[in-house]
């Protein structure tokens, strides 16, 4: 929910001509603007449609998602600043490898999720042929790709929509927790 005086106030909701999302680049300026206060409880959800525009365009979007990040950072730097916050941290080497090492997993799992089936093949095949790969995450990308020549992942995401609120609430509080900053 938002205060409608506080979403006057940054003009809006804001979509850049070249994103197709308003609600993370109006959450970035409402974040600027003022304190947020949690509700213990929930006030709607989210239900994500495999025909929607951010679903049927997951590269795109993402592209799109990180090009808006970047502006804004640099648009709001001092702003940011002024909030102690820190966006460019010190890149974990560790998380990194992790991150080069699952980069087509990733890929695949996201193309997957979207309805992709035949490119998330493709990148869990790349992700197969690498030699220091996950068991846990092979064992996976088999499952998946087997997986991605029924019916069901259409079926369970079209029946169930994708609830991902709980996740995000999850994440949010990790990252808003004093042992998160340290």
């Amino acid at each position: 929910m938002i205060r409608k005086d506080a979403l006057l106030k940054v003009g809006g909701f804001i979509q850049p001509n070249y994103l197709h999302l308003t609600d993370f680049p109006t959450w970035c300026r409402l974040s600027l603007a003022g304190q947020f206060k949690a509700i213990p409880h929930p006030l709607g959800f989210w239900r994500r449609n495999i025909k929607s525009v951010t679903m049927a365009n997951p590269v795109i979007i993402s592209k799109e998602f990180i090009r808006y990040i970047n502006e804004f950072t640099r648009e709001y730097q001092s702003q940011i600043k002024e909030l102690n916050i820190d966006v460019n941290p010190t890149p974990n080497p560790r998380l990194q490898e992790l991150g080069d090492r699952d980069r087509d997993y990733i890929k695949a799992l996201t193309l997957f999720i979207y309805g992709y089936n035949q490119p998330a093949r493709q990148y869990f095949g790349l992700y197969l042929r690498q030699s220091d790969k996950s068991v846990f995450n092979s064992l996976i990308s088999l499952l998946v790709i087997i997986i991605s020549y029924t019916d069901l992942p259409a079926m369970i995401l079209s029946s169930a929509g994708i609830h991902l609120s709980g996740l995000l609430e999850s994440v949010k509080k990790y990252l808003l927790s004093p042992k998160s900053k340290n």
